[in-house]
C-alpha cells in the first residue's frame, strides 16, 4: 500500500434487482474497506449500452484512500462478487445488479494488464460522463486534454439520461 492518499472516481451501475440497495451496500463496504467517500453524484437512469437489456442506474462516487490502482481494482471486484456479479469473459456486456468501474484519478494515467486509468471508453459513454461531470466538473482528461463538458459535447452517444434524484 502507498502512504499517500489517492483520489479516484468510480462509476457504480446496475440493472437487475434492487440496484439502489446494492449501491448503498457497496458504499458501506467501500467505507468499511478504508475508502473515504468524498462525493456522490445523483443517480441517473439510462438505456443499456452495448447490449439489449433493462435500463441501468448509474452514479459516480469520488473516494480517497491509500490503495494503489491495482489494489483498488481488487477491492471493487471483491465487492462486485459480494453482490452476485459473475464476470464471464468473452460473453460481452451482461445485465447485473452491481458493476463498479474505476473511471479516473485526476491527472493519473495508469495501465496494467488488468486496468487502464482513465477508463478507455469514458469519452464514448454519456451514462458515465454525466455523473462524473456532476462531481468533478473541472477535471481535465489527462490523455485527451479535454474537460468533461467538452467530452460530453463531442460524445456521439445520444442516449437519453434521466436524473432520478
Amino acid at each position: 500500500m502507498q502512504n499517500s492518499q489517492n483520489h479516484y472516481v468510480l462509476l457504480l451501475g446496475g440493472n437487475q434487482g434492487e440496484v439502489l440497495t446494492a449501491f448503498d451496500g457497496a458504499l458501506m463496504v467501500l467505507a468499511q474497506s478504508g475508502l473515504e467517500i468524498v462525493a456522490k453524484s445523483s443517480v441517473f437512469k439510462t438505456p443499456a449500452w452495448g447490449m439489449v437489456g433493462d435500463d441501468f442506474l448509474n452514479m459516480a462516487v469520488e473516494v480517497r484512500c491509500s490503495l494503489s490502482p491495482d489494489e483498488l481494482l481488487h477491492t471493487v471486484l471483491e465487492i462486485e462478487k459480494q453482490f452476485g456479479r459473475r464476470r464471464n469473459s468473452g460473453m460481452g456486456y451482461q445485465s447485473r445488479q452491481l458493476d463498479i468501474d474505476i473511471i479516473h484519478s485526476y491527472e493519473l494515467v495508469y495501465q496494467s494488464n488488468e486496468l487502464c486509468i482513465p477508463h478507455p471508453r469514458l469519452h464514448l459513454r454519456k451514462f458515465a460522463l454525466v455523473p462524473v461531470k456532476e462531481i468533478s466538473p473541472d477535471w481535465v482528461h489527462p490523455v485527451l486534454k479535454k474537460t468533461c463538458m467538452e467530452l460530453l459535447s463531442e460524445c456521439g452517444d445520444d442516449s437519453k439520461i434521466e436524473k432520478l434524484n
